[in-house]
């Protein structure tokens, strides 16, 4: 008997081996021009609702609707097709939503926080040749943080427009100031635990630092340091201090698998420290002394 018309039929094999009925002969599977249709067609319904929502809500929401409408398709295998759909699609969906594996290195993330480290020292640098000391913050009335060093840098780090959009008679909390995207560079590509918005690239203050200006620049000092520990808002005009950091049981964290911390100096160069460093150590590298 032959096939109906617009159909395929599919043999069915396991394992190199075709699989027989009870007369010897090959079972073979039809498929219809309509099914693939109603398929098709459900599929295409079913895609509403991620194509409204774009997230991870209307992934699953589409999932559903796919396994409810499949079987309702197919009356004459209306219970194999609903359990089939209600196993295979969620898991199918499961793993679209999953973030795909890294391809990147770890050596490689680390190379590329150290380069974004020392853009962000050479914006400072910038900086400080056409201005003077870049502050720690921007004070109000009263003497309180109020603006971010990270805000001061940010025409000569190629953000021109991002400076203009900040509004400087306002606070860095204010909404309209909250609002301003966080430049790329101030992100670690290794720092898998940051939240929006947020940088683990900081300026540790305090007597004998950089950012002490009653005290010379001849001596090689850390600039900026990656302190996951200290992470803060890109705009928090907030710094921790050099005593407060090494009153810690481990003066700095790291996210990089290596062990070590990234730092950028008053020289220019960039610079990998091992988190194990002592505390007096630390502190020379902060001071000179």
């Amino acid at each position: 008997m032959g096939l109906p018309r617009n159909s395929w039929e599919i043999e069915l094999i396991v394992d190199g081996t075709a699989i027989y009925d009870e007369g010897m002969k090959p079972k073979r599977f039809q498929i219809t021009t309509r099914a693939l249709a109603k398929v098709t067609a459900v599929a295409a319904v079913s895609l509403f609702p991620h194509a409204i929502y774009r997230d991870l809500f209307g992934l699953v929401l589409s999932a559903v609707v796919f396994s409810l409408l499949l079987p309702v398709s197919f009356a004459k295998f209306r219970v194999a097709v609903g359990i089939f759909t209600l196993v295979i699609v969620p898991c199918v969906s499961l793993l679209l939503i999953l973030p795909a594996p890294s391809s990147v290195s770890p050596g490689a993330r680390q190379n590329g926080c150290i380069n974004q480290v020392r853009m962000l020292s050479i914006a400072i640098a910038n900086y400080e040749s056409a201005n003077g000391p870049l502050p720690a913050f921007v004070p109000d009335e009263n003497g309180e943080p109020m603006h971010s060093w990270r805000v001061l840098v940010l025409p000569y780090a190629e953000e021109v427009i991002l400076y203009e959009d900040y509004d400087f008679s306002k606070p860095w909390d204010a909404p309209e100031n909250l609002a301003l995207p966080m430049p790329e560079w101030f992100s670690c590509p290794a720092d898998f635990n940051k939240v929006d918005q947020t940088t683990c690239y900081v300026a540790v203050t305090g007597p004998g630092t950089v950012w002490d200006h009653s005290v010379g620049s001849v001596v090689e000092r850390i600039r900026i340091i990656e302190s996951p520990a200290d992470r803060q808002h890109w705009l928090d005009p907030n710094s921790p201090t050099l005593d407060e950091v090494l009153r810690r049981k481990m003066p700095f964290e790291t996210p990089h698998t290596s062990g070590d911390v990234i730092a950028a100096f008053t020289n220019g160069h960039s610079a990998t420290i091992p988190k194990l460093t002592t505390v007096e150590r630390w502190r020379k590298l902060f001071t000179g002394k």
